[in-house]
């Protein structure tokens, strides 16, 4: 199934895209600048190279987004695609 696939690639771009998007970032990282972040399709549809990764011909999808707050100690969640709902109720750590 995935003779041929360059399994580091998607893994290089979407460093790449993550690193773009917060060099030089200052500011509160608040809730919905991490989901914007974590929903990120770099501009077009999610795919096997984005930070919310869309590519189920190799069962690579995002599965589970989680949002973490130290101060707070707790942890929220999203099953499935970041892009498409809310994250859980925070959960105590």
């Amino acid at each position: 199934l995935a003779a041929g696939y360059d399994l580091h690639q998607a893994n290089i771009a979407r460093e790449r895209r993550f690193l773009a998007l917060t060099a030089g970032a200052t500011g509160r990282w608040d809730d919905d600048r991490i989901r914007q972040l974590l929903s990120d399709h770099d501009g077009g549809p999610g795919g096997a190279n984005t930070l919310c990764r869309h590519d189920p011909n190799l069962g690579g999808d995002t599965i589970l987004a989680a949002i973490l707050d130290p101060a707070a100690r707790t942890i929220r969640v999203r099953w499935g695609w970041p892009c498409e709902g809310d994250y859980s109720p925070p959960v105590s750590l």
